[in-house]
């Protein structure tokens, strides 16, 4: 949830830069049970609901222009809670080309019901073996 700054834009006749903050939707049950989600629809779960309120009390002070989500319901229900906190209110902006990329068949399973599944991969590709560091 750090901000990135961007290249200035003129606002008024003023020069501004312009700030990018980025945040990543909050835990779903999935993500706890180390399941490749991709883009099957999943929600929040408790903690992950805490988290989204947890990022939102930490950006209530900052004053968007816009806020913009993938159309799923994790980013979605993130992205409410964040801008329940906005005053005013922003309106949400989804996209589903803002989407987590699609996994295919791996949706659903873990690392090693994928590796099991599908042994003739990983004996084929080493690279496959390493484990990114999130589901």
């Amino acid at each position: 949830m750090h901000p990135h700054r961007g290249h200035h834009h003129r606002q008024g006749g003023r020069n501004e830069l312009a700030r990018l903050i980025l945040v990543r939707h909050g835990e779903t049950e999935w993500n706890r049970l180390s399941r490749y989600q991709g883009q099957t629809d999943i929600e929040l779960n408790e903690t992950g609901i805490r988290q989204a309120h947890r990022a939102a009390e930490r950006l209530a002070r900052e004053k968007f222009d816009a806020i913009y989500s993938s159309d799923l319901k994790r980013a979605r229900q993130t992205a409410e809670i964040i801008a329940s906190r906005q005053n005013p209110i922003r309106a949400i902006h989804e996209s589903p080309l803002l989407r987590e990329m699609h996994f295919g068949d791996f949706e659903g399973l873990t690392f090693d019901q994928i590796e099991e599944r599908y042994q003739l991969i990983f004996s084929a590709s080493p690279s496959w073996r390493s484990r990114g560091p999130h589901v």
